[in-house]
């Protein structure tokens, strides 16, 4: 069902032999975006270095070992918006990308609508998460759902109280929205675990914000 057959598994095989898995979702018929640090290789040296095209694989709405309803693809093409992206730019304003692929997939799963987040009661909104996190299967997607996300200062990341795990990095953030005012739109993609308290424990999550420079970057690259 919509909107799960729009998010895809990110399977990065890394330098040492490791599959680092990540979440993407589809934004276009050939283009998904994801979180930098899900194509990043930071074993091949200090700075680390982007994943060869041939060793990233999608597996649109996966949901268990053999549940690939629109099979297994490989990148054609990664795009970051910063040559000079590195290792300690996880979990930041750079940490986004877009992965083509060569087949128009996306025109039979569909793509999100990107939406902007509202300037009063964001607050108030459903927020949705979903992708594989690795404390669970990490063949199967699951979805967090909560309220009480915030625009973060700056207006470059969204905080959320929703559950998440390794794994969920470059999930699509949406909002549940009545029709009229937009209905279901992803407005942000998840990055990681924000501020911990005084007993270690997580207070909230980050989001990246699909603001003007993503979604400009977005259209010039977009298939």
């Amino acid at each position: 069902m919509a909107p799960f057959r729009y998010i895809c598994q990110i399977r990065a095989t890394l330098s040492n032999g490791y599959v680092s898995v990540g979440t993407g979702f589809f934004v276009g018929p050939r283009t998904i975006l994801t979180a930098a640090h899900n194509v990043w290789d930071e074993f091949v040296r200090s700075d680390g270095a982007q994943v060869p095209t041939d060793k990233v694989e999608i597996i649109p709405a996966r949901n268990g070992e053999r549940v690939k309803p629109y099979g297994s693809l490989t990148a054609s093409r990664i795009l970051l918006p910063d040559a000079h992206f590195k290792s300690d730019d996880r979990g930041k304003f750079k940490d986004y990308a877009l992965i083509l692929i060569d087949r128009a997939v996306g025109e039979t799963t569909g793509y999100f609508t990107i939406g902007a987040w509202p300037e009063k009661g964001g607050e108030s909104l459903s927020i949705h998460v979903a992708g594989y996190p690795g404390d669970k299967d990490p063949e199967k997607m699951y979805q967090s759902a909560d309220s009480g996300a915030r625009m973060a200062r700056g207006g470059q990341f969204l905080t959320l109280q929703n559950d998440t795990a390794k794994g969920m990095s470059g999930g699509p953030v949406w909002m549940e929205r009545p029709r009229e005012s937009g209905g279901t739109a992803v407005a942000g993609f998840l990055l990681g675990p924000g501020d911990k308290d005084r007993s270690g424990r997580y207070l909230f999550n980050v989001a990246r914000y699909i603001d003007k420079d993503i979604n400009d970057f977005i259209a010039a690259n977009r298939k």
